[in-house]
């Protein structure tokens, strides 16, 4: 009798176990190479609210950043000059600034005005892009097919020619 007591126990177990498995969000790992980047919108300086959804269609560059990163200052250009390289394409170049972890909102736009920044700049301003996506890293740079899977990922600084050779890879 006592045997067929540890036995229900294992097996009540066993199921809550297996439950959990095959429930797990698939959203509580960070995005990587093979995910699916989750569409959010967000505000963009100067612009209203911009998507993926936006860039349908279109090899999509994401690059997120903040400010007080001088890798992020340092790849700006590089990045600049790949959207000029690729403007006849079908490539958008887009930017998130994790404007939740400036020291002061205001150090981001104050930046991309500086730098007279080219490229869309989506604002993070609430920190909801950085859960969704846990990113860990600043910089980190996405490139993502026509339906918004990332292709390739890069945690850190990114050259001008490291993009175009991994975007005309994918093109």
């Amino acid at each position: 009798m006592r045997w067929i007591k540890i036995a229900i126990v294992v097996l009540i177990v066993g199921v809550g176990i297996l439950f959990f498995i095959l429930n797990l969000n698939t959203e509580d790992h960070p995005i990587g190479v093979g995910d699916k980047m989750p569409d959010m919108k967000l505000p963009i300086y100067g612009e209203g609210e911009r998507g993926l959804q936006d860039y349908k269609g279109d090899l999509v560059v994401l690059n997120v950043w903040a400010s007080w990163c001088e890798p992020c200052v340092r790849e700006m250009p590089a990045l600049m000059e790949v959207a000029d390289h690729f403007e006849d394409e079908p490539v958008s170049v887009v930017t998130v600034n994790m404007q939740a972890r400036e020291v002061q909102a205001q150090d981001a736009l104050d930046f991309i005005d500086e730098q007279q920044l080219t490229l869309p700049v989506l604002l993070d301003a609430e920190g909801h892009f950085l859960a969704r996506v846990q990113v860990s890293v600043l910089p980190t740079t996405y490139i993502m097919d026509e339906n918004f899977v990332v292709v390739e990922m890069i945690r850190g600084e990114v050259t001008r020619d490291w993009l175009i050779e991994k975007i005309e890879v994918h093109l």
